[in-house]
């Protein structure tokens, strides 16, 4: 599997590695709500969300350093050489962060 793809038809495993916070001395962020929505098209440029893949809930992986992972369901209807835009939010203590992935979609 390649990275950055999301696979038509299938369950796409989506991983955020090291999750931290750089105003605390980059500290993991291991408590934090953490989301993903998929639009296509950049947010910021009038990107719509993709039904069926809004706010989905990441977990935690225990023990890790900052590690959290979302599922974006087979059912979520993708145009293959489409690109999407994947925007994960991390919500932890008042305090927010935004991670913007571009995502192709393709056949495994």
């Amino acid at each position: 599997m390649r990275d950055g793809y999301l696979y038509l038809e299938s369950d796409r495993l989506i991983k955020i590695n090291g999750l931290q916070d750089q105003s605390a001395d980059g500290e993991f962020i291991n408590d934090a709500v953490v989301t993903f929505t998929l639009y296509d098209g950049k947010k910021d440029n009038g990107g719509s969300t993709v039904s069926g893949a809004v706010n989905l809930p990441a977990t935690y992986i225990a023990g890790s350093n900052g590690n959290y992972e979302v599922i974006i369901p087979y059912s979520v209807s993708l145009t293959r050489g489409t690109t999407y835009w994947g925007y994960v939010k991390a919500v932890q203590d008042g305090t927010q962060w935004m991670i913007e992935l571009e995502l192709s979609a393709d056949y495994l």
